[in-house]
């Protein structure tokens, strides 16, 4: 049975990361998970860093069974991150991998997105 699980989590960071323990981070992630990422993707994950007004990693990693993405911004030291899965996984891994990163989750959304989604009316 296809599963539609979504995480997504906001809070500071430690310390700025950099493109190489953002890509770093994925990979743990994945495989923390028990995901794999998709082939044949010319860089997976795919990590940029933005200067400008506000600096920051940004890092995407497409699996076989949808996305895990990190943003970082360093002035703020905050980070979001989203994990969408048609595979089951367990937040709670996920929130004790980012806390091995020094990334601590201080808002937390878990969506069981298998049920109806509600519209909203943009009238």
């Amino acid at each position: 049975m296809i599963e539609h699980k979504h995480l997504i989590l906001k809070g500071t960071m430690a310390q700025s990361l950099k493109k190489g323990d953002v890509h770093n981070l994925l990979n743990d992630m994945v495989e923390v998970l028990g995901m794999e990422l998709i082939q044949g993707v010319r860089t997976n994950p795919n990590v940029g860093y933005e200067g400008g007004d506000y600096p920051g990693v940004t890092g995407c990693a497409l699996i076989t069974t949808s996305h895990i993405v990190l943003h970082t911004w360093d002035k703020t030291m905050d980070f979001q991150f989203d994990c969408y899965s048609c595979k089951d996984f367990n937040p709670d891994d996920v929130i004790a991998e980012l806390i091995t990163w020094g990334l601590n989750a201080e808002h937390k959304k878990y969506f069981d997105r298998e049920y109806k989604i509600i519209e909203i009316d943009n009238e």
